[in-house]
């Protein structure tokens, strides 16, 4: 199954991570390390990165975001 990751590489936001230990803490929100460790772990995925932004991309710059998703989608062949 074709599978889009749509990240943002100043997303550094973790339920909890507020409440975690130190040594826990240092190691959540590592959104950019994480997207590409999610990309080779999931067969068929595509990640796309947008450097600029945070942990709501599709708010922050909808325009990049939408356009990114649409490619996306269009990507997918139609006999999937």
């Amino acid at each position: 199954m074709p599978t889009l990751l749509l990240i943002g590489q100043k997303d550094t936001n973790a339920i909890g991570k507020d409440a975690a230990p130190p040594e826990v803490r240092a190691k959540l929100g590592h959104y950019p390390g994480f997207g590409k460790a999610a990309a080779k772990a999931i067969p068929h995925a595509t990640l796309v990165e947008f450097a600029g932004l945070g942990h709501a991309p599709q708010m922050q710059d909808p325009q990049a975001f939408y356009q990114a998703l649409l490619d996306g989608i269009a990507a997918v062949p139609a006999n999937r």
